[in-house]
């Protein structure tokens, strides 16, 4: 009875042990010792023998390469007969697989819950209503000293910045649209706006979500407050195309729905959407590695893409679909100076051209009920 029991503990402290001795140290063949006690009854001798299956098992794993962290999993090896490895090997094949699965899995699910938490700031604005997180007033009318007002407002650019914020290149941009707008006779009626959404751009997983949560929301606070629209104009920069590609598709289902409405009361549904998309990001997630290939300017009624093909940002080199959703793509790589960087030249050629903030709205062609028809046409590809 006591030798039973002395081999019980015997095994025990053998299972518990973090660390395997080397054989020679803890076996005698002969009887012996096993740290300390000896070993005399067959049940010890049965330890004994576990024992020596165990390090020959350690050895084949070494020897089939352990020291690189992996250990074939044929038979449960590491753990063989209820010992616990002995530290050579941290993961096993089938551990391996299952993480080589998951880890992108977890990693679409992380770069989509960012945009969960984005307040919808929404909720509760009157259609008067003028403050918001994304979009200011109108404001004042220099020629007239004047506050300006929602109602007011027939021409809207709306600007979403790339996953870097706004810097030197978006700050010409708005001074360029805004200097146009002055000119005109009734400037008033003008509004452009850059939305900060840089609290939700620098993440680069969840940059692509968050942009198109974003999208979303401004769209809705400009269909509630600016009630008079004639045109609107998203111009998205980089990532900023996620945001900017989104408000497009929420003004079109606005204006679907003011289509359906039996009491119709505004001019939403005649108004004109353009798109322009400046080295647009194209990749959403993990898994949309052609998202904006195949979605970026399906809904606008107009869309161009300025484009640069030599610059080491990943998914921003090739052109949209031209052939469905793409109006026109311009090829600017030709034209950058060494001494600006290939992913912000769209932006800065762009600003400097004459094209900078025009509506691309087609004259003439009437539809059968008599309105204009607004550009169907696709596919245009310039290198310039």
């Amino acid at each position: 009875m006591i030798n039973i029991l002395l081999s019980v503990f015997i095994l025990f402290r053998v299972a518990t042990t973090n660390h395997a001795l080397p054989v020679t140290n803890i076996i005698n063949d002969r009887g012996g010792f096993v740290f300390g006690y000896q070993t005399t009854s067959s049940l010890s001798r049965q330890g004994m023998r576990l024992l020596k299956r165990r390090w020959r098992q350690q050895q084949r794993n070494q020897q089939f390469g352990s020291s690189l962290f992996l250990s074939p999993d044929k038979n449960n090896a590491n753990n063989l007969n209820g010992f616990p490895s002995s530290g050579g090997a941290l993961f096993t094949r089938k551990n391996s697989l299952l993480l080589f699965v998951l880890t992108p899995i977890l990693l679409e699910t992380y770069s989509r819950i960012g945009a969960l938490f984005i307040p919808n700031t929404t909720n509760g604005i009157e259609d008067n209503e003028s403050s918001s997180s994304f979009i200011t007033s109108p404001p004042m009318n220099t020629k007239t000293n004047t506050d300006s007002s929602w109602n007011d407002v027939e021409h809207v650019t709306i600007v979403f910045h790339g996953a870097g914020g706004q810097d030197g290149y978006t700050d010409e941009l708005m001074k360029r649209l805004q200097n146009q707008q002055q000119k005109e006779s009734y400037s008033s009626r003008f509004y452009s706006h850059l939305v900060d959404w840089s609290e939700y751009s620098t993440n680069i997983l969840q940059a692509s979500y968050n942009g198109q949560r974003i999208g979303e929301i401004v769209a809705k606070e400009i269909s509630n407050q600016a009630t008079n629209l004639k045109t609107i104009h998203f111009i998205g920069i980089s990532v900023g195309a996620f945001t900017a590609d989104s408000a497009v598709n929420e003004i079109q289902k606005i204006r679907k729905k003011d289509n359906n409405s039996i009491n119709n009361n505004n001019k939403k549904s005649d108004l004109f959407v353009q798109l322009t998309l400046l080295d647009p990001f194209q990749q959403r997630g993990i898994f949309g590695i052609n998202y904006g290939y195949n979605q970026f300017g399906m809904s606008a009624d107009y869309a161009q893409q300025y484009l640069n093909t030599d610059d080491p940002v990943p998914s921003t080199n090739q052109p949209l679909n031209l052939e469905k959703n793409i109006n026109a793509c311009y090829d600017v790589t030709n034209l950058r100076p060494n001494e600006i960087f290939g992913h912000d030249w769209p932006l800065v050629y762009y600003t400097q051209s004459e094209n900078c903030g025009k509506l691309m709205i087609n004259k003439g062609t009437k539809t059968d009920d008599g309105k204009e028809k607004k550009n169907i046409d696709r596919g245009t590809f310039v290198v310039l």
